[in-house]
C-alpha cells in the first residue's frame, strides 16, 4: 500500500501543477489530441492561434459540437453585432479618415453616446446602444480579437445569464462614466471586454492559492492583456478611457455579488457580498448624480 502511495504521489503533483478551477478556464474548444497528428509543430501552432480550426477534422462530431455550442453564445452574436454596426457606421460616413472613424453625425444617429444625450434629451436607450459601436478599425479588431479569445472561454466556463450580467451591468456603468463629461459621440464596445476582465480578476484572486504553478504562468499572460488593451484602446478616437476604467470596476464589482460563494470562508464571503452591493451602488449612485448636478 505505501509503494503505491509513493508511485502515486507525482503523478498527483503532476495533476496539481496543471489545475485550474473550471471558473477559470480559459479554452472554449474541444479538441481531438487522439489523432495521430495532434502533436506536430503546425499543429500546436494552430492550436494556440487559431483553435476553432483545431477541433478534429472537418465535419468531425468535435467541430459540430463547437459550432453549436458557439452559436448558443452571447459573445458569439455580439462579435456578429459589432461587426454589421461598424460596417454600417463606415458606408454611411462621407468623410473617412485612414483611421477609418465614422462621421460623428452617423455615430449619433445610431446610438452613439454623449453627456448631452442623457443629461439633455434623456436617451438612456443610448446606455445600451453605444455597448455595439466601435468607433476605428483597431478599435473593432481588437474587440473582436479579445471577445473571440477571452470572453467566448469565459461564457462557457461561467454560463450564459452570469456572463451576460456581468458584461451588461459593467458596460452600463461605463456608459455612466461617459455620460458624466464626455461632449463628443463616443463607443463603447470595448466596456464589455473590461468588465468581463474585472470579474476574471476578481475570480483570479479568490481562486489563487488552488491554481497549480504551471496553471498559473498561462494566467499571468492573460493578466498582462489586460492592461495592455487598456492602453491600445483608451486613446482611440470617439472613446473614453473612464469609461473603460468604471467598466473594469464594474465587472469586479458584479464578480464579487455573482461569485462571493466561491469563497470558503462563510465569514468572508458575506463581507465580500456586502462590500461589492456597496461598491455597485456606488458606482451607480455617484456618475447617476453628477450627470445632473454637474454643469
Amino acid at each position: 500500500m505505501q509503494s503505491n502511495q509513493i508511485e502515486q504521489g507525482p503523478d498527483v503533483r503532476e495533476r496539481d501543477l496543471f489545475y485550474f478551477p473550471p471558473e477559470l478556464n480559459i479554452q472554449f474548444w474541444d479538441t481531438n489530441l487522439k489523432e495521430p497528428n495532434a502533436f506536430t509543430v503546425g499543429r500546436i501552432c494552430a492550436r494556440f492561434y487559431a483553435p476553432c480550426f483545431e477541433a478534429g477534422e472537418c465535419c468531425s462530431p468535435y467541430r459540430q459540437q463547437n459550432a453549436l455550442r458557439m452559436l448558443m453564445t452571447f459573445s458569439f452574436y455580439f462579435m456578429l453585432v459589432q461587426l454589421a454596426f461598424y460596417i454600417t457606421l463606415v458606408v454611411k460616413s462621407t468623410d473617412v479618415t485612414w483611421l477609418v472613424v465614422p462621421n460623428d453625425d452617423v455615430l449619433m444617429g445610431y446610438g452613439a453616446l454623449t453627456k448631452y444625450s442623457i443629461k439633455d434629451h434623456n436617451q438612456y436607450y443610448r446606455f445600451l446602444s453605444f455597448l455595439i459601436m466601435n468607433s476605428s478599425l483597431f478599435q473593432i479588431l481588437v474587440n473582436l480579437f479579445s471577445t473571440f479569445l477571452f470572453c467566448l472561454p469565459l461564457e462557457k466556463s461561467w454560463g450564459f445569464l452570469r456572463f451576460t450580467a456581468i458584461a451588461l451591468v459593467g458596460g452600463i456603468i461605463g456608459g455612466f462614466a461617459n455620460a458624466i463629461h464626455c461632449p463628443e459621440p463616443c463607443t463603447g464596445a470595448s466596456c464589455i471586454t473590461f468588465s468581463v476582465s474585472g470579474a476574471f480578476i476578481f475570480l483570479l484572486a479568490v481562486k489563487f492559492s488552488s491554481i497549480g504553478d504551471l496553471a498559473k504562468a498561462e494566467y499571468a499572460f492573460c493578466l498582462m492583456m489586460v492592461p495592455f488593451n487598456f492602453i491600445a484602446t483608451s486613446f482611440l478616437p470617439k472613446v473614453d478611457w473612464l469609461a473603460h476604467l468604471m467598466s473594469f470596476f464594474g465587472g469586479l464589482a458584479m464578480a464579487g455579488v455573482i461569485f462571493s460563494n466561491q469563497i470558503i470562508s462563510g465569514c468572508a464571503s458575506k463581507t465580500v457580498l456586502v462590500i461589492s452591493i456597496v461598491i455597485l451602488a456606488l458606482l451607480v449612485a455617484i456618475p447617476v448624480t453628477l450627470i445632473y448636478v454637474k454643469p
